[in-house]
């Protein structure tokens, strides 16, 4: 998370204005220059009507939540959908707050575009800019959104004034390129400008038919688990073999990488008091006992290994109460989780699915939170001869993260999450909850 402590509110800069010609006091004419103070508080995106639920720097004294505008993984840009054409007007569409000490004439001749950006020339993108009856809201549409989603495509907030009179700012009259300084734990200041990572229609459409052809090819086959997953994902249906229930994820819901993938609720606060960010609806994907799913992931090598691990950091104990009863063997019953106490606080800290061990169910999941009752016999050697487990859940967030390590599938498939809903019905993230219960025995579990 970034460093919050220093960001500004509000940015600040003048506008410079070139109206027309003034007589000079010796009856001369000359360029009649104004330098407009104009404030940029906030940047959203407006893909969700009336929703501020994705967003760049905006920092609310006393809560730190509202300064994760883009997500947990704090992105210095936004990322989000354009609209679709046939159901909407096909256009991206992002809000500002800002103030204008200007009357409305002057006022709707100061122009906000975005902008792509080639070495130090900022290009505006055809589209619009209209201040609310206050002044103080602009909406910017770009009319045509463009492909790509890597850096190097990313949208850039301008502003200018209207020199022409043309109602579309070229580079000459963008001559405001808005910054804000940034901070992540461990680096230097940066400053940046104002991004957007925008999905096109057609990106979407191209990037779900990546994405079912992922699920339904060789995957289906070869990981079953992972492609059941991802075309529920594709599609808005209940993965095969799950039951749903219906649940709500909000914008900080711990492991959504980007705050998109749901309908965000405009009339309720998010976690930890943001305004028109409510939690969206969604479901759970609910896996029973007894099912493939809840098979693969009790027989799973992350499941093991984990089990040994947190078992192992038990071992002085258990071998310590042997030798105070002097047993040779002992039956203990312990809860695992993955929910830890970190500095007197209860933290989710989960664990990653071993990506070599278990490619299936990493595709399927990536990162996850565990719990089990287990009840294991152990010798004095070390060794647990048997175990038996109960009450296993495995809970998972199924989204993406564009710029994570699985990029072949993470980018085409966060592009579809981004779309969700205002480009089409294919990347709903929803959650996973599967149950599981079993006993091994002789081992495979050395706890010292």
């Amino acid at each position: 998370p970034a460093d919050t402590a220093a960001l500004p509110v509000i940015l600040k800069f003048d506008l410079v204005l070139a109206p027309g010609k003034k007589a000079d006091s010796f009856g001369v004419f000359i360029d009649n220059v104004i330098l407009l103070p104009v404030e940029l508080e906030k940047v959203w995106s407006d893909q969700l009507p009336n929703v501020e639920a994705n967003f760049l720097p905006y920092v609310t004294p006393g809560n730190p939540a509202s300064a994760l505008g883009t997500g947990l993984h704090d992105t210095p840009y936004i990322f989000m959908g354009a609209a679709q054409s046939s159901v909407f007007d096909g256009k991206g569409h992002i809000k500002a707050k800002v103030k204008v000490p200007a009357e409305p004439t002057l006022r709707n001749k100061i122009l906000w575009r975005l902008a792509k950006k080639s070495g130090t020339t900022y290009t505006p993108a055809n589209g619009t800019s209209t201040y609310d009856t206050s002044g103080e809201v602009v909406t910017i549409t770009v009319d045509s959104p463009t492909d790509g989603t890597d850096e190097a495509d990313h949208y850039h907030l301008v502003a200018g004034y209207d020199q022409d009179g043309n109602g579309q700012l070229s580079s000459a009259e963008a001559n405001i390129v808005p910054h804000y300084r940034w901070k992540e734990k461990g680096k230097e200041w940066k400053e940046y400008d104002y991004e957007i990572k925008l999905v096109s229609p057609s990106a979407y459409n191209q990037s779900l038919q990546t994405v079912r052809d992922k699920a339904s090819g060789i995957n289906a086959i070869f990981l079953p688990q992972a492609s059941r997953l991802l075309t529920a994902f594709a599609n808005k249906t209940v993965p095969t073999g799950a039951t749903s229930t219906a649940t709500t994820i909000d914008r900080l819901e711990p492991g959504l990488d980007h705050p998109v993938g749901t309908l965000f609720n405009a009339a309720q606060n998010s976690l930890g008091g943001m305004p028109k960010a409510g939690p969206g609806a969604s479901i759970t994907a609910d896996f029973a006992l007894g099912t493939s799913m809840s098979n693969d992931v009790f027989r799973s090598n992350t499941f093991l290994s984990w089990v040994e691990g947190e078992l192992s950091q038990l071992g002085a104990d258990i071998r310590q109460d042997l030798d105070q009863h002097q047993e040779l063997k002992g039956t203990y019953t312990v809860t695992l989780t993955t929910k830890k106490m970190v500095n007197g606080v209860l933290k989710e800290l989960g664990i990653e699915i071993k990506k070599v061990a278990d490619p299936d169910l990493f595709l399927a999941f990536g990162n996850v939170s565990l719990s089990v009752a287990v009840e294991f016999l152990v010798h004095r050697s070390g060794l647990v001869e048997q175990a038996t487990f109960t009450n296993g859940v495995l809970d998972d967030l199924f989204d993406f993260y564009h710029d994570g390590p699985d990029a072949p599938l993470a980018k085409p498939a966060a592009r579809v999450q981004a779309g969700y809903n205002t480009l089409g019905e294919g990347g709903r993230v929803y959650r996973s909850k599967v149950h599981f219960a079993g006993q091994i025995n002789n081992g495979p579990f050395q706890i010292w």
